[in-house]
């Protein structure tokens, strides 16, 4: 089985140019995020997988003349047994980056989670695809987490754009626009995430690699999160990015359970 994860970038006018190259790799999951709304029906006009989806954030920008929210989206080449759509953070960040995107940029995060449920091997397989908020300090964003990992089971892979931030120089660098105390500047935010995956038995397969354009060392936003007893064959970062921020992720399992 092989899994994808990419975050298209909401303004990203390439999108179905990556698109057609993730789909010449024949993935049986492929997980989106900042998939634009204006854009949801040539998708789900355009490819033969079933499409599933909740808004990752709202638009209240007058300006655009068609509704503008994005959204998680989820791709199977096999029909969902089930899709649920959960939230995994209720509070309204005060960061001046979360006003910016209030008050300029005028998007309101949604802070949901999806979860498509398949069959491998006649067992159920539930895939959560998700975006964790930009905009708060590093103990929210790990709450943020927490709550989503809750979910974990074996049977159960996390994908999605965690934004975890890693590295003292980019703590410091934009820690004053996420509302960071000082709690948060000491908090090695990715050292707890790692904590966090370990207490669930999951395994980051792209540990320790940089999964954004952006210069810094070992930033990794992008994940694919799977239990320990998975047979990992094949991971993969690809180098174009069609004009996203992010890199496109694969992972193939020889066996997703064990016996």
């Amino acid at each position: 089985m092989q899994v994808l994860t990419w975050n298209v970038r909401f303004e990203n006018k390439a999108i179905f140019k990556g698109l057609k190259f993730i789909y010449s790799l024949k993935p049986d999951v492929i997980c989106l995020q900042e998939f634009p709304q204006n854009k949801l029906q040539e998708l789900i006009e355009s490819t033969e997988y079933y499409v599933s989806l909740t808004e990752d954030f709202i638009s209240y920008h007058k300006k655009r003349k068609k509704k503008q929210n994005g959204y998680i989206v989820t791709l199977t080449k096999k029909k969902p047994r089930k899709t649920e759509v959960f939230s995994y953070f209720e509070q309204s960040p005060s960061s001046l980056l979360n006003l910016f995107y209030k008050k300029i940029a005028r998007v309101d995060e949604q802070h949901k989670a999806l979860k498509v449920t398949i069959t491998d091997k006649n067992k159920p397989l539930k895939i959560i695809n998700a975006r964790l908020s930009c905009a708060v300090p590093s103990l929210a964003r790990l709450m943020q987490l927490g709550n989503l990992l809750e979910q974990a089971d074996n049977q159960t892979i996390f994908t999605g754009d965690f934004n975890i931030v890693d590295g003292l120089v980019f703590r410091f660098l934009t820690g004053w626009s996420r509302a960071y105390t000082l709690r948060d500047y000491k908090t090695k935010e990715r050292e707890k995430a790692e904590a966090l995956f370990s207490q669930y038995y999951l395994n980051n397969i792209f540990e320790r690699i940089r999964t954004s354009i952006a210069p810094f060392p070992h930033l990794q936003l992008d994940h694919i999160l799977v239990p320990k007893s998975f047979k990992i064959a094949a991971r993969k970062k690809y180098k174009k990015t069609y004009r996203s921020d992010h890199h496109i992720l694969s992972a193939i399992f020889a066996d997703t359970f064990s016996k």
